[in-house]
């Protein structure tokens, strides 16, 4: 369990599953009553409240025309509460640290955050300006990493950060280590928790 003000970073290849848990932990604090704030850059806000609504519903939205009626129907339930949720806050326009800063201080003053998500860490690192012309690729991930630490102690929750792994030297279905999480020496200096997902090729991900 992740303490107020902690850092933790979950990472994993694509298709791991990393954005699939940071999507559940986000609803389920935000269905217990505490605000949870998403920043989301792989996907669009709508496209995650259908992911989410499809771990709801235990089903696939690929799949959606085969499946019972009552599937179906938990589907729609479920995307109708995720809307209807005043807890969970999904958002993918805000490209700087700064700027999703600035968004979840706007929502503390009315409800305190409980939750705070970065999906994730290489894709903001792209969009994010450079402290300097020198600043290296390391550098501005751990400095990206600080700042939202510092966000979560400010506001006292805990913050999580997703983050990919080095595809050079990681072979399918080997137990992930820190020489896998991409330009690691600035990111695992600044964690609390450090996480990596993985599935064995004797029990791959369905």
């Amino acid at each position: 369990k992740l303490a107020p003000g902690d850092l933790a970073i979950l990472a994993g290849m694509p298709s791991s599953g990393k954005s699939a848990l940071a999507d559940q932990a986000a609803w389920e604090c935000a269905r217990s009553g505490t605000q949870a704030v998403m920043f989301s850059y792989e996907m669009s806000s709508r496209k995650k409240v259908i992911r989410i609504a499809q771990q709801i519903a235990r089903m696939n939205i690929k799949q959606y025309d085969s499946v019972p009626m009552d599937k179906k129907l938990e589907f729609t339930e479920a995307v109708r509460q995720i809307n209807a949720c005043p807890n969970l806050h999904i958002y993918e326009h805000d490209n700087t640290v700064n700027k999703l800063s600035a968004r979840c201080r706007t929502i503390h003053q009315k409800q305190p955050v409980g939750l705070i998500i970065v999906d994730f860490l290489q894709e903001i690192a792209e969009m994010e300006p450079p402290a300097s012309k020198n600043e290296r690729t390391d550098e501005r991930l751990g400095r990206i990493c600080t700042m939202v630490k510092k966000l979560g102690r400010e506001l006292n929750c805990p913050t999580i950060i997703l983050s990919s792994l080095n595809r050079e030297g990681y072979k399918p279905g080997a137990i992930p280590s820190m020489a896998h999480l991409r330009s690691s020496g600035g990111i695992e200096s600044k964690a609390d928790v450090v996480a990596m997902l993985y599935w064995p090729e004797e029990n791959p991900r369905t």
